[in-house]
């Protein structure tokens, strides 16, 4: 019997509502209060940019209770952005596997300091509620060529996960050679 392998990344976002029902804190709030103090130490240090999270935590120039409450909102986003992919694309797939999941707030931030709308897009960066998800999927019907395999999966993946998250990007699709 053969399989179909698709290795796909996805963007996508946690919706409010489910946060707020696993949460006692707002990652929204958490979000400003990250950028906050990016800021301050951007302003103090005149780096140029805005750090990433962790070389915040190693510069000691995060509050040690806001770094505890990224840290728990981020394994609670991953833990529920796993949960909610392998629900939804398990009927559509035979094997849905995980490679790798990121959460955005801990990547380097492309903004830069003194671009307009930097601090906004600073909160939205640093809000733990994106993540980059990284999975291949297996399938049990075979495709003819590689490229309809692709096109196939993406649209399996965007149908079966699409109204379940508050963004969803499918960034990229690639067969996998059997």
């Amino acid at each position: 019997m053969k399989f179909c392998r698709v290795a796909a990344t996805l963007d996508l976002k946690i919706s409010q509502q489910d946060l707020e029902k696993h949460l006692p804190a707002s990652p929204y709030v958490v979000g400003e209060e990250i950028a906050e103090q990016a800021i301050v130490y951007e302003e103090e240090q005149h780096l140029g940019y805005y750090p990433a999270i962790e070389f915040l935590k190693q510069q000691n120039a995060m509050d040690k209770d806001l770094i505890n409450a990224v840290e728990n909102i981020a394994w609670l986003v991953s833990n529920l952005v796993r949960e909610e992919i392998t629900r939804r694309l398990r009927p559509a797939f035979s094997t849905v596997q995980f490679e790798n999941i990121q959460i955005h707030a801990f990547k380097m931030p492309t903004v830069r300091p003194h671009k307009k709308n930097a601090r906004h897009d600073l909160v939205a960066h640093y809000t733990p509620d994106h993540a980059h998800v990284s999975i291949i999927t297996t399938s049990i019907k075979h495709y003819a060529d590689a490229v309809t395999a692709q096109r196939m999966t993406k649209n399996l993946i965007h149908r079966w996960l699409n109204d379940h998250v508050d963004g969803l990007d499918i960034t990229s699709v690639s067969y996998i050679e059997s």
